[in-house]
C-alpha cells in the first residue's frame, strides 16, 4: 500500500515550513522565523543546536560543518569518478581538519575563478577579476575596469581594509611594489664568539666572518646591522632559516647605527667611517683614509658622546 502526498504545511497560517511535491521543493522559515536545517551526529543532543556537526544557517547565511569531535569536509566528485567514498577521486575537497582546499586532478582542470558585479559570462574566464589557474599554474587579478591589488597586513593591523596600513602593497594600477619596511639587507655569518647589537657596524674578519668595527677607517667594513630603531629592512636576501650565528646586514636605504662624535661632532650630510671604538661610526674627516671605508652620510645630528642615528647606507 501507497499513500501520496503532494504537499506538506506546517503552520498554514503564516507557511513556516512547506514541503511540495508538485514543484519538488522544500521551503523552510520565513515569516519572522529562522529556517535552519541541523544535523547531528548519534550521541548529539538535539535540544543543543552547538552539538550539531551540520547547521544550514538562514538568518546569517551560513553553513558550519564539523566540530564536536567531527571533520567538516566538502568533497565534490566528478561523473565518471568510480567511488564517492574516496577522496582521492574528488575534484574539489574542503578539508575542515587540515584547514586545506584541495581542486583539480583525476583528470580536471582545479580553478578558482571570481568576477565582479558588472561580469555579463561567468562562466568566460577573460571577464573575471581574479582567477587562480590549477593547470597553467598561474594567478590573474585584476583587469576589466578593475584594480588587481594584492596587500599584505600585519597581525596588530585592525582595519585591514585600510591599505595604508599594509606591509606589503602590491599595487597594479600604479606598477608599484610599496614596503613599509627600509632599505636592503643581505645575511651574513657572524663570527661565533662575537656579540653583537642591531645598529653595529661589521667588518670582516681574516675567515670571511663578521665582527665588530674597532679599527678607524677600516676598508673591510661590510655594513651596519639592521633592525636597530625603528628601522626594519624592507628585503632580506640570502635569509638561510634555522641556521645560527647569521644577522642581517643593512645594504642600501635607511638604518640606524652606532656612532661616536668624540673625535668630531656629526653634522646631517657627514659621511661616517669606522671608529676604534668596537662597533661604532665616526665622521670621515680625512678624505684619503676614508676612501673604500665610507659606510653612508648621516641624516641626523651627534654633538657629543655616542649614540645612535640613522644614515643613509652607502658603502664607497
Amino acid at each position: 500500500m501507497s499513500i501520496r502526498i503532494d504537499d506538506v504545511i506546517l503552520d498554514d497560517d503564516a507557511s513556516k515550513a512547506a514541503l511540495s511535491g508538485t514543484s519538488g521543493n522544500l521551503r523552510l522559515g520565513g515569516n519572522g522565523v529562522d529556517g535552519d536545517v541541523l544535523l547531528f551526529p548519534s550521541e548529539g543532543d538535539l535540544s543543543n543546536n552547538n552539538s550539531s556537526t551540520f547547521h544550514l544557517d538562514a538568518n546569517g547565511g551560513n553553513l558550519w560543518m564539523g566540530g564536536n569531535g567531527k571533520d567538516g569536509d566538502l568533497v565534490i566528485f566528478p561523473a565518471n569518478a568510480s567511488s564517492n567514498n574516496d577522496t582521492g577521486d574528488a575534484t574539489f575537497h574542503f578539508d575542515g581538519d587540515g584547514g586545506n582546499l584541495w581542486m583539480g586532478g583525476n583528470g580536471k582542470d582545479g580553478d578558482l575563478v571570481i568576477f565582479p558585479a558588472n561580469a555579463s559570462n561567468n562562466h568566460d574566464t577573460g571577464d573575471a577579476t581574479f582567477h587562480f589557474d590549477g593547470d597553467g599554474g598561474n594567478l590573474w587579478i585584476g583587469g576589466n575596469g578593475t584594480d588587481g591589488d594584492i596587500l599584505l597586513f600585519s597581525s596588530s593591523v585592525t582595519d585591514n581594509h585600510d591599505t595604508s596600513e599594509a606591509s606589503i602593497h602590491l599595487d597594479a594600477n600604479a606598477g608599484d611594489i610599496t614596503v613599509r619596511n627600509t632599505g636592503v639587507a643581505e645575511e651574513f655569518a657572524i663570527a661565533e664568539s662575537v656579540d653583537v647589537l642591531p645598529g653595529s657596524v661589521m667588518v670582516l674578519d681574516k675567515n670571511g666572518l663578521l665582527q665588530p668595527s674597532e679599527v678607524a677607517y677600516d676598508k673591510r667594513v661590510v655594513g651596519i646591522i639592521s633592525g636597530a630603531g625603528h628601522y626594519k629592512p624592507g628585503l632580506v636576501l640570502d635569509k638561510q632559516v634555522g641556521k645560527r650565528h647569521r644577522s642581517p646586514i643593512a645594504m642600501t636605504g635607511k638604518a640606524y647605527c652606532l656612532v661616536t662624535a668624540k673625535n668630531s661632532p656629526i653634522q646631517v650630510g657627514d659621511l661616517l667611517t669606522t671608529a676604534d671604538i668596537p662597533g661604532h661610526a665616526m665622521k670621515a674627516k680625512d678624505t684619503q683614509k676614508a676612501f673604500g671605508a665610507v659606510i653612508g652620510k648621516a641624516l641626523a645630528p651627534l654633538e657629543h658622546g655616542t649614540g645612535l642615528i640613522p644614515m643613509l647606507v652607502a658603502l664607497q
